[in-house]
């Protein structure tokens, strides 16, 4: 097993190097990507894994929608939507709606206001589609809460339709991206963390059934950060400083002493401490 752990380093460098220009707008590339990434999913270490993910396939599927994905009820391709909702078992939940919210739904209540008010809406055939395009989406996102206000605000408009009440317009999809709403949810997750912990770095105990309370390590913070943030941050193996473990945490060696981080500049002097 050690010496399996001891290869994910240069697994990990292989596969990157691999999707450095993925492009799931092609059908065979996005297949082909999926099953090799698929293949290392309960081998690879969750954290590494879903890092992989984050840095090398979610941008490049929000790139995707962004660009490819055209909403337009009398000529629909759903192709786009299609080839990244085949990788929704591999990329980390939050990362999957952000790209949903910041790409999709924009476009979707934009395109169904215009069709409400162009005059022209059956709203039988409005119905169809809208029930069309969610059942499109995995159950664990229709569900959100999140996903679930985009579906209320189309049939809020369906229904002022219906009534014949003034429909105001969706905000512009142009305010919104994958990269706002990720960066928006982490804030709020990181507020409400913050709120119910008393501070960014508390001494957190861990309550479960059948077991004792345990203090998370200043280790194990790092990695969570790391993970929200897509980097990368794994033991550098048989590497150590001053009797402490290297790790990689990105393109950057660290190792961790008393609660601080210290990283090597490049300059081949001391290490320097940055928390």
């Amino acid at each position: 097993e050690k010496k399996v752990v001891s290869l994910f380093p240069e697994v990990r460098r292989k596969m990157k190097a691999m999707l450095r220009n993925f492009d799931p707008s092609e059908e065979e590339e996005n297949s082909s990507a999926y099953e090799a990434i698929k293949a290392w999913k309960n081998v690879m270490d969750r954290r590494s894994f879903e890092a992989l993910l984050v840095e090398c396939v979610a941008p490049p599927l929000a790139n995707l929608l962004k660009g490819k994905l055209v909403i337009d009820p009398s000529n629909q391709n759903p192709d786009p939507i299609l080839r990244m909702i085949r990788w929704q078992d591999l990329v980390p939940l939050l990362h999957f709606e952000s790209i949903l919210l910041g790409e999709f739904f924009p476009k979707w209540l934009t395109a169904l206001f215009n069709w409400l008010k162009s005059g022209s809406a059956d709203l039988s055939e409005v119905a169809k589609w809208y029930q069309g395009w969610k059942s499109l989406l995995p159950a664990v996102v229709s569900t959100s809460r999140e996903v679930q206000k985009q579906f209320t605000a189309a049939l809020a408009m369906m229904d002022k339709h219906l009534n014949k009440t003034p429909i105001s317009p969706p905000p512009s999809p142009h305010q919104f991206s994958y990269q706002k709403v990720l960066a928006k949810r982490k804030a709020e997750a990181q507020n409400q963390r913050n709120e119910s912990k008393g501070g960014v770095f508390p001494e957190v105990q861990i309550e479960k059934s059948g077991l004792q309370s345990r203090t998370v390590t200043f280790r194990e913070v790092v990695e969570e950060m790391a993970e929200e943030n897509g980097i990368e941050f794994a033991p550098k193996i048989g590497r150590n400083r001053l009797g402490r473990q290297i790790y990689g945490f990105g393109s950057v060696n660290v190792f961790l002493d008393q609660n601080v981080v210290f990283f090597d500049d490049g300059s081949g002097g001391d290490w320097k401490p940055i928390s």
